[in-house]
């Protein structure tokens, strides 16, 4: 199985000027349409990208492993081949729809979506505005919303 690093490499390998906040939405975009698009039943979500959740910072949607990574290296994140051996054909080509579909945009405009659905919102009931938390973004709530069940 592959994870956050291998994702966000993946993404850079196609565009190395993207941004961290375009990083950070991409790699969110990925985990959210592999969960709608390769489960069944939001009782039984057995079927992710990787294993790391998403958590509803303040600027959206975020993933500790790639922030730590990328603020520890000044905000950029180190390339290396390894993603290649982690990454199945398939799931390059899927996070090529991805990247097709949401490269696009501008990291404000990733970031404007995202707080815009119900996934992020829903973590963040509750947190005032400018208030920082490490809530997880639900994978019950990420199906319900992608899918429209």
């Amino acid at each position: 199985m592959c994870d956050v690093l291998d994702v966000a490499r993946y993404f850079l390998s196609i565009d190395p000027n993207l941004t961290e906040k375009q990083l950070q939405k991409l790699v969110y975009y990925s985990y959210v349409w592999y969960i709608a698009k390769h489960n069944r039943r939001k009782s039984s979500i057995k079927r992710k990208l990787f294993k790391e959740a998403p958590e509803a910072w303040l600027h959206g949607p975020v993933f500790y492993t790639l922030y730590r990574e990328m603020k520890n290296n000044d905000y950029k994140l180190p390339m290396d081949d390894s993603y290649k051996s982690h990454l199945s054909e398939y799931k390059m080509n899927f996070l090529n729809v991805i990247y097709n579909t949401y490269g696009k945009y501008s990291g404000k405009n990733l970031e404007a979506m995202a707080c815009s659905e119900e996934p992020w919102r829903k973590a963040r009931k509750g947190v005032e505005r400018e208030v920082t938390t490490t809530k997880q973004i639900n994978d019950i709530d990420i199906y319900e919303f992608y899918t429209k069940e």
